[in-house]
């Protein structure tokens, strides 16, 4: 038992680290993406602005596509092509 609890103690530690991380990137990426912007670009602030929301167009475009792979898998199974 105490084996065990060892291992699972050491893959959180692993996830709380990776987690940690990724979050900490975020952050930097977050507040360097505008800076950069306006320094190598001269960006006015509608411009920072548009891109701060070009950001989140792939998950919109690939949240239509996966929505509609997934509507059109579940009509095919029902409908008994797979």
């Amino acid at each position: 038992m105490g084996r065990a609890r060892d291992e699972r103690s050491a893959a959180f530690a692993r996830y709380w680290t990776a987690a940690a991380l990724s979050s900490f990137g975020t952050a930097i990426t977050t507040v360097a993406m505008p800076v950069l912007v306006v320094q190598l670009l001269g960006a006015t602030p509608l411009e920072v602005g548009v891109v701060n929301a070009a950001q989140f167009v792939p998950y919109a475009v690939l949240g239509v596509i996966a929505v509609t792979c997934a509507v059109l898998y579940a009509r095919f199974r029902r409908s008994g092509w797979l």
